[in-house]
């Protein structure tokens, strides 16, 4: 008689299941509804893959300006890549195509840093030159001679021109691990990497001629790693560069910081009296082709 009763309940419960109540039953609209909140929830995951990427970018950007002055330091590269794939191994198609983005971006910043650094130098050796035509360039030949020539072009104010863009991104402190690189070698990097390229690029060096950008960046890369050009302290590069001029402190330029797939752009305002026409035609040239140049105030 249980055994009856049971098999009677099950039945009964089993087609209470298949066949509920109407006040449970889901309404054609809370169906649609239901479905339509899946379907945002799928956009909500996308939109978050996105959002996790566009944040990767903007890491990866103030990496690529660290290698810039890390010279390329190929395991800071690699170090980078395993924080966004980790647990993925080097052959995987995946860790690639992370690996080939993150140098892409190295090599744009490197590019654009070399870029601005030329237009702004050259502009100071035009100044230069005509207040003071017993020093040039051209007569400089040994690292010392280089790096004080430097030492005395690049003032607080011009110095700042060039690199005040940067200092969001700057960690004078070393609390980040590129840190370290960028007051052991900037300074030294920015005198030899654009004097070799304004005066012997396409001229013989030694023994050597440059007959492109990358033998240029080759060669002085190749110097400085083999240590030929001296660092500059840390306490001298606090002297020359540790504050802000005041002149410069109300001329923040506009920063951007990259969106998926793009780069951020940094401009620095053309000054309204332009004392060499011939700069602002390079400046608005570089625009024009993508680049940046830096006018000095």
């Amino acid at each position: 008689m249980r055994r009856q009763e049971a098999i009677i309940r099950r039945e009964e419960d089993l087609a209470q299941i298949q066949n509920p109540p109407k006040r449970f039953r889901m309404t054609k609209t809370q169906m649609q509804a239901q479905q339509s909140e899946a379907e945002t929830q799928e956009d909500r995951d996308a939109q978050a893959v996105a959002d996790l990427w566009n944040q990767f970018l903007v890491e990866v950007e103030k990496e690529a300006v660290w290698n810039y002055f890390a010279l390329f330091n190929n395991t800071f590269v690699t170090t980078l890549t395993e924080t966004f794939v980790p647990d993925t191994p080097a052959y995987d198609p995946k860790y690639q195509k992370v690996r080939e983005k993150c140098l892409a971006l190295v090599r744009h910043c490197q590019n654009r840093m070399l870029d601005a650094a030329i237009a702004h130098v050259k502009k100071v050796k035009r100044v230069d030159a005509l207040s003071d035509g017993s020093r040039h360039l051209e007569s400089l030949t040994v690292s010392t001679d280089i790096h004080a020539f430097f030492e005395i072009t690049f003032t607080k104010e011009k110095f700042f021109t060039v690199f005040f863009f940067m200092e969001p991104y700057l960690d004078f402190d070393r609390s980040k691990d590129g840190g370290r690189w960028y007051c052991k070698t900037v300074y030294t990097i920015l005198c030899t990497r654009v004097f070799y390229h304004i005066d012997f690029l396409n001229e013989k060096v030694g023994n050597k001629f440059l007959n492109s950008r990358d033998e240029l960046m080759d060669f002085v890369k190749k110097m400085v790693l083999t240590g030929e050009f001296n660092k500059i302290k840390r306490r001298h590069f606090y002297q020359k560069a540790g504050k802000l001029p005041k002149q410069c402190r109300e001329k923040k330029p506009e920063v951007t910081l990259p969106t998926l797939g793009d780069r951020y752009h940094i401009l620095t305002p053309m000054p309204d009296d332009s004392e060499d026409d011939e700069a602002e035609d390079d400046a608005r040239a570089g625009l024009k082709q993508g680049g940046f140049f830096i006018i000095c105030c």
